[in-house]
């Protein structure tokens, strides 16, 4: 019999997914409901037992789907995990970003204190609303100073999530979240992007076609790239606290004391150098040349003749790829977590990128 209740919005993306698995995987008692915004994401594969979740229709523009789930479910656990989260196209729709990302934060904060005011809510937050000065780490108390409009709503929630806590006696945190990756990131992110033309031209080069070259922006900026299964545990263990605590308290006590913290990899890595580990995983060995918006990764010319290769640039530079204000260098600090919740990642950058190069690599074969 299911004791607890765990809501997922967004469980259809990348996060809910391997959430929902987490979940299935490691607490049985618990009975899980997945929101969709539109029905027809009924339809599409899931990495955990659908039979054994409840899905549910709610929109992060609708105050009245969200507020009419809360009240009927009164979770026990809720996490937000669905948002706009493309910075690059934050640009281009701004006030999105505070449609899904802030307001929607304001009507679950509202329907949790107006009819569920145990449950444990989690938003997700990003480590683009921190400062970075290309030396130092971000950790809990780095200063907020978000650079795109995504960074901006995500901000703009984590006040909203802090005055809700300090003020109704909440149990509501909002993580730093470094970037997490899988096989099912969208197309729209770096990581899935250079995985699958990493698959795409290593195909070509193995059949001794031509292929079109993968184009970058900036591919110095410095990022900590994870597993979105670490980051699963994280969640997990982020809203039961004080489970990790020697001393034990009422509610008001667990929601004195409960943090938001940092959760990174160990170490950071540039787009730069992702993009010769994923092609060093298919065995393809690549050189710089060149510099600023005029460097590239080719495949030099004694490999060229050797295995008679129609095509030398592997990878180049494009402006219109650049955003108009960016963080060049993100390094998370997650000694926090470690320490206080017994958390740390399982998978380092390198195997990382080896997995989604094997993925799209493994997928291309079995998809042509």
């Amino acid at each position: 019999m299911m004791s607890k209740t765990f809501v997922i919005s967004g469980i259809n993306g990348q996060l809910g997914q391997f959430l929902a698995k987490h979940l299935q995987n490691n607490h049985l008692d618990i009975q899980i409901i997945g929101t969709l915004r539109h029905k027809s994401y009924d339809n599409q594969p899931y990495i955990f037992d659908k039979s054994k979740v409840i899905f549910e229709l709610m929109d992060l523009s609708d105050s009245h789907s969200i507020e009419n789930l809360i009240s009927e479910y009164k979770p026990d656990y809720f996490v937000n995990a669905a948002a706009t989260a493309q910075i690059s196209e934050s640009w281009k729709l701004p006030i999105q970003q505070f449609e899904i990302n802030t307001l929607a934060v304001i009507h679950q904060l509202e329907s949790i204190k107006k009819y569920s005011p145990l449950t444990r809510y989690l938003n997700c937050g990003s480590m683009d609303e921190l400062d970075s000065d290309n030396t130092k780490s971000q950790n809990e108390e780095t200063r907020i100073n978000p650079k795109s409009p995504y960074a901006c709503s995500k901000s703009a929630a984590r006040y909203l999530v802090n005055t809700y806590k300090n003020a109704y006696k909440l149990y509501a945190i909002q993580p730093w979240l470094g970037n997490f990756e899988s096989e099912l990131r969208s197309e729209k992110y770096v990581s899935k992007k250079i995985s699958l033309s990493v698959a795409r031209i290593n195909h070509a080069i193995n059949n001794k076609l031509p292929f079109l070259s993968l184009e970058l922006g900036n591919i110095y900026a410095v990022r900590n790239f994870q597993s979105c299964e670490d980051v699963c545990d994280a969640v997990w263990k982020m809203l039961n606290q004080e489970l990790y605590w020697s001393d034990k308290g009422d509610w008001d006590y667990i929601v004195s004391r409960i943090k938001s913290y940092v959760v990174s990899n160990s170490d950071s890595h540039s787009i730069k150098d992702m993009v010769e580990l994923s092609f060093r995983a298919t065995g393809i060995e690549g050189v710089w040349v060149g510099s600023g918006l005029e460097e590239k990764f080719i495949i030099p010319d004694y490999l060229r003749d050797i295995c008679d290769i129609k095509s030398s640039i592997l990878v180049k530079v494009n402006k219109d790829l650049f955003r108009p204000s960016d963080i060049n260098y993100i390094n998370g600090d997650a000694s926090s977590i470690k320490l206080d919740l017994n958390w740390k990642p399982t998978l380092s950058f390198e195997e990382l990128v080896s997995k989604l190069v094997k993925y799209e690599v493994d997928n291309y074969k079995n998809n042509n």
